[in-house]
């Protein structure tokens, strides 16, 4: 598993934990802040495990059949 995608799925646990935590521990307008950073943290989550993917997607392309090196031949003098 690649760091970013690690990363991504830590970010979207810790802000499912942090929004959890608000909506248990408070009553008042520090739910609606806690809420947003909770928000804020799974977006970069699924962010980083979008860029991941592209990141794959990018290697794989990249190694096309047709694109072997071409042996050059040495020339004697």
């Amino acid at each position: 598993m690649h760091f970013q995608k690690k990363l991504g799925i830590g970010f979207i646990v810790f802000g499912a934990l942090v929004i959890a935590l608000a909506f248990l521990m408070t009553s008042s307008g520090g739910f609606v802040f806690s809420a947003l950073i909770g928000l804020m943290a799974v977006l970069f989550g699924a962010f980083q495990i979008m860029l991941s993917k592209l990141a794959a997607q990018s290697k794989a392309a990249g190694k096309h059949h047709s694109a072997k090196p071409i042996k050059t031949r040495k020339v004697r003098r």
